[in-house]
């Protein structure tokens, strides 16, 4: 905790009072393996507020298992603790959902599930959608595209959650899978545009479409909560309505360069003898 207030003091002094609380997962500070403790969060919050200049604050990753271990309550004061002196209505979070089949996401990454079944994953995220609108905040969720194991009933499992989850107050940003360089050999492949099927263009566009109706919304508050002038923050307003036009541009063009692509012939099946 000294640390963490030792570093924010720091950035104070040093002319930058909106600062960010950069982790893995925030609402687990303090906790044991997958277990939350939302009191040392707690204290951790009540002693980076006293740090004395800080005017905003604004957290980053945050495990969806972690926030469905918090209730209501608890959630709604770390909200409030992390109101400042200039206040946000898009208080976002970072959280990964990844795909819609939690077995892919238990084997992609054990520690994001637990405590929770794989199974119940799906309904998981809709919870913690709901759950993180209703005390405050505001969802920045993740997808994953070409996670090692990916089959196309993932793809279109993961679209439907997509289309779910734009009924809600959040963003769902799509990326592609990229091997992680351990040292072990690297894990699955690169994903591109290559690889890309029909189905994955269309949740791709999805993602978006939720995406360019909340984050000119969410670029604006975060802004001007971060003292950015009126000025600046126009500019950018008006530099995003030029790159979704652009970006929508390249959804058409690459709609139409998958439709080209030949198809495969499909693989006949092999019989297997003993």
């Amino acid at each position: 905790m000294e640390t963490v207030v030792a570093d924010i003091d720091t950035n104070v002094r040093g002319g930058m009072p909106a600062v960010m609380s950069g982790s893995e997962d925030f609402f687990r500070y303090g906790g044991k393996g997958w277990q939350v403790d939302f009191d040392k969060l707690r204290l951790l919050l009540k002693a980076m507020r006293e740090v004395t200049g800080v005017s905003f604050m604004q957290i980053d990753h945050a495990n969806i298992s972690s926030v469905l271990q918090l209730d209501d309550l608890q959630l709604k004061e770390i909200r409030r603790l992390l109101t400042w002196s200039e206040p946000t209505d898009y208080l976002w979070v970072n959280m990964g959902v990844e795909s819609a089949n939690g077995e892919l996401v238990r084997a992609n990454g054990p520690a994001k599930i637990a405590p929770f079944k794989p199974a119940d994953w799906p309904e998981l995220v809709i919870e913690a959608a709901d759950r993180m609108e209703r005390t405050g905040f505001f969802p920045v969720f993740s997808i994953i595209l070409g996670l090692p194991g990916e089959t196309p009933d993932d793809v279109r499992r993961t679209h439907d959650l997509a289309r779910k989850l734009s009924k809600r107050r959040c963003v769902l940003f799509p990326i592609f899978h990229e091997p992680v360089l351990t040292e072990h050999p690297r894990k699955g492949e690169r994903f591109d545009l290559a690889k890309m099927s029909a189905n994955h263009l269309e949740l791709y566009i999805t993602c978006y479409e939720i995406n360019f109706r909340w984050v000119p919304k969410l670029y604006w508050d975060n802004q001007r909560a971060g003292g950015v002038s009126w000025v600046k923050r126009s500019l950018v307003q008006l530099l995003g309505r030029v790159e979704i036009l652009n970006w929508k541009v390249n959804f058409a063009r690459t709609r139409r360069s998958i439709a080209r692509r030949p198809s495969k012939a499909p693989v006949a099946a092999k019989e297997v003898t003993g």
